[in-house]
C-alpha cells in the first residue's frame, strides 16, 4: 500500500517519505494551502491536482490524505468549503478510480483556530464556522463514502499565533496519522484477502 499526504504547514516537519511494514507514505507540504484559492493557484489544492507533479504522485498511490483546513476556514464559510471538498473528491474519483472504494480518501476534522480575519472578526464567529464545518464534513463523509480522521487538537495546544500547532505537539499529529493508517491498511489487507479467497472459490 502507498499513501500520499497533501498538507499545509502542519506537515512540514514530517519526513517527505516514510515506510512501515504495511505501507509507505509520500508527504508533501505546501504552506498556506487551501482547498481552493481563487487568487493564487499555487496555494489551491484543486488547481494543484492538475499539475504534472501531483498527477504523477496520485497515479502511483492507493490512497490520499488531504491534511488541510485552517487556512480555508478563516476565509470561507463552512458551506463553501464543503462544496469545494465535494468537487475535489468527485474529480479525484473520476480521474483516479483507485480512490473509489472506502478508506482511500481521508480528510481530517479542522484543527481549532483563534486567529480572526475580516471575514470572521471574532473568535466566537470563527469557532462557530469550524464547528459547522466539522459537522458538515461528517455528513459529507457518509454521503460520499470517504474517511474522517480526528487529531483531537485542543485550543491550548496552539502556538502563540493562535493558528498553528505548538511545536511540542508536532509528534501528536504524526503519531495519530501513522496509527490511523496502520488500521486502514489492516482493513484494506483483510478486504483484499477475502476478495481473493472468494475469487479463487468461484473459479
Amino acid at each position: 500500500m502507498k499513501f500520499l499526504v497533501l498538507g499545509d504547514s502542519h506537515v512540514r516537519h514530517m519526513p517527505s517519505n516514510f515506510t512501515t511494514s504495511l505501507y509507505s507514505l509520500i508527504i508533501k507540504s505546501i504552506s498556506v494551502l487551501k482547498f481552493k484559492d481563487y487568487y493564487d493557484k499555487k496555494l489551491s489544492l484543486f488547481h494543484l491536482l492538475f499539475t504534472s507533479e501531483i498527477q504523477f504522485l496520485l497515479s502511483q498511490v492507493d490512497g490520499v490524505l488531504l491534511l488541510l483546513g485552517p487556512n480555508s476556514i478563516r476565509i470561507f464559510r463552512a458551506s463553501t468549503i464543503i462544496s469545494q471538498i465535494e468537487e475535489i473528491i468527485f474529480f479525484l474519483r473520476q480521474v483516479y478510480p483507485q480512490f473509489n472504494p472506502p478508506q482511500r480518501i481521508i480528510i481530517p476534522l479542522c484543527f481549532p483556530c483563534l486567529k480572526t480575519t475580516r471575514k470572521f472578526r471574532t473568535k466566537i464567529a470563527l469557532r462557530s464556522n469550524i464547528q459547522f464545518y466539522n459537522n458538515r464534513l461528517y455528513q459529507l463523509s457518509y454521503q460520499m463514502n470517504f474517511n474522517i480522521i480526528n487529531f483531537r487538537i485542543r485550543t491550548y495546544q496552539l502556538a502563540s499565533d493562535n493558528m498553528h500547532i505548538h511545536h511540542h505537539y508536532y509528534f501528536r499529529i504524526f503519531n495519530i496519522m501513522i496509527n490511523y493508517l496502520n488500521n486502514v491498511s489492516n482493513i484494506l489487507s483483510s478486504i483484499s484477502s477475502i476478495s481473493n479467497e472468494f475469487s479463487d472459490q468461484t473459479k
